[in-house]
């Protein structure tokens, strides 16, 4: 009868060892989570490149969450970029995630990339952007995970062109940020 409870104990034990822990980052954003910047365009066609929110991207501190040793995990993540104006644009505009250890190191190394990029086409009336994945952590990702400290950004760049010269606005959001884990 011993027996037969340490195994059930040791079976459960395995079983909620596997199952990944959802965390929600999104609300460790706080209003930080949505913006929006200005480009000035030219009645042209010109490339451009933005960080978002920032070239250091968001710094993610959950030390409170009670995670011990993570021996994997992933990311669901989502964006959007979107622009309303009178002016018609044109083009292409790719959308990147990264998530990187806050350790110094540059956040957009190709090594902390989340997925594929993600190309849309800008066309007349449709100027919603929107990015989305999941996609397992790698060594360097877990090991700030373990750390409890990350940093999260979205790279967006591209061609666009513009019908006549503005300075428009973009606004981007954050829509989803969590974290999977597996424990053990």
């Amino acid at each position: 009868m011993r027996r037969g409870i340490f195994a059930l104990a040791g079976l459960l034990l395995s079983a909620c060892s596997a199952l990944p822990v959802p965390i929600d980052l999104l609300g460790y954003l706080g209003t930080s989570k949505s913006g929006s910047f200005q480009q000035p365009l030219p009645a042209a066609t010109i490339g451009f490149e933005r960080p978002l929110p920032d070239k250091n991207g968001y710094s993610l501190d959950f030390s409170q969450e009670q995670l011990y040793s993570v021996r994997g995990a992933q990311v669901e993540y989502g964006a959007t970029l979107s622009y309303t104006g009178q002016t018609v644009l044109s083009g292409e505009v790719s959308l990147q995630a990264y998530l990187a250890p806050v350790n110094g190191e540059d956040l957009w190394q190709d090594k902390y990339k989340l997925g594929e990029a993600q190309h849309l086409q800008l066309a007349q009336g449709q100027y919603l952007l929107k990015l989305a994945g999941s996609v397992p952590f790698n060594n360097d990702q877990i090991q700030a995970l373990n750390a409890k400290k990350l940093r999260f950004g979205v790279y967006a760049k591209g061609t666009v062109s513009s019908s006549q010269p503005a300075t428009v606005t973009f606004n981007y959001e954050v829509t989803q940020l969590t974290l999977k884990v597996a424990l053990f």
